[in-house]
């Protein structure tokens, strides 16, 4: 295979605002410090799994701008093919805006930009084709993934899907068709109940394997996560670190956990990667300020693994 994953989704430029609180209704606050970062829910798995050893792609729209260069720049010094990057010059690059307070607490305001502009039409399915994983991550553009994701499963490609906010707060209607073509779901408790319509861990995972997934796993902050199959289910505790930064915590996850299950490691050690990975990352400012390297996050859990999972 030319790829252990292809990461499916937006790329955009983060500007990350340090304050000291988030603002009332019609009020101004001081930004000390502001930061240019680089996001977007897909990106940042892509370079994260990269980090830890996958082979990469990236698949995505950017605008034929300076943000955009800088992004593919970005792609290259962390490994992450860009051979499937599309540009265009009608559309500017996405921008997230996101301001973080001292608790580590953030409120984001995306622009997705030439990211949501992406069709079936513009893509060679064939070029996919040498992939072991598609992941699809936090697109506002429901109708591309739903359309996407049958004809990738068409050609008999494993998939795997982080449905964000964006895909989230569109519900269930939006979001089926393309868990119904997925074999690995990956969200937050929040973001899956507003999806399903359903609360509780135990009618989240009864509804998914309904929709025909075959892995789940269900991140609850600073609980840690679910992570199910049909025949085993664990819970599993978050790491306490120091928290500096919570923006890109469930991307780290998602690469730990897709890169255990992608290394044959068994569902548990998966998991317990997964919310490794998020504790290394989350002592860290931006989305991608901390993301561990396959030595740093094997270090970590060796350090960690007799408390956290006995």
């Amino acid at each position: 295979m030319k790829f252990d994953l292809i990461s499916v989704g937006a790329s955009l430029i983060d500007l990350v605002a340090l304050v000291n609180r988030f603002p009332e209704s019609d009020d101004e606050i001081y930004i000390p410090d502001l930061r240019i970062e680089y996001g977007g829910s897909a990106a940042n798995t892509a370079v994260a799994c990269s980090r830890l050893g996958l082979k990469v792609a990236f698949l995505g729209k950017i605008g034929l701008d300076y943000f955009g260069d800088l992004i593919l720049k970005k792609f290259a010094e962390e490994k992450v093919d860009t051979s499937l990057i599309l540009r265009t010059s009608a559309t500017p690059t996405g921008l997230c805006f996101i301001a973080v307070d001292a608790a580590g607490d953030r409120r984001m305001f995306a622009f997705s930009g030439a990211a949501n502009q992406l069709s079936i039409s513009e893509l060679n399915i064939n070029s996919l084709l040498e992939s072991r994983l598609i992941y699809m991550a936090s697109l506002e553009n429901t109708v591309f993934l739903a359309e996407f994701s049958k004809k990738i499963r068409e050609h008999g490609l494993k998939t795997a899907l982080n449905p964000g906010a964006l895909i989230a707060n569109q519900g269930l209607e939006k979001a089926k068709p393309i868990i119904e073509n997925t074999d690995i779901y990956i969200s937050s408790y929040n973001e899956a109940v507003k999806i399903l319509r359903v609360e509780g861990l135990d009618n989240i995972k009864k509804v998914l394997f309904k929709q025909g997934v075959s892995k789940i796993a269900i991140t609850l902050g600073s609980e840690g996560c679910m992570v199910a199959d049909q025949s085993e289910t664990y819970m599993i505790p978050a790491v306490k670190v120091n928290v500096k930064d919570t923006t890109g915590a469930g991307d780290a996850f998602t690469a730990g956990f897709l890169t255990g299950l992608l290394t044959s490691k068994p569902l548990l050690e998966a998991g317990f990667m997964g919310v490794s990975a998020a504790a290394l990352k989350i002592q860290h400012i931006g989305a991608r300020g901390g993301l561990p390297s396959l030595q740093e996050l094997e270090n970590f859990m060796k350090a960690h693994r007799v408390k956290y999972l006995t």
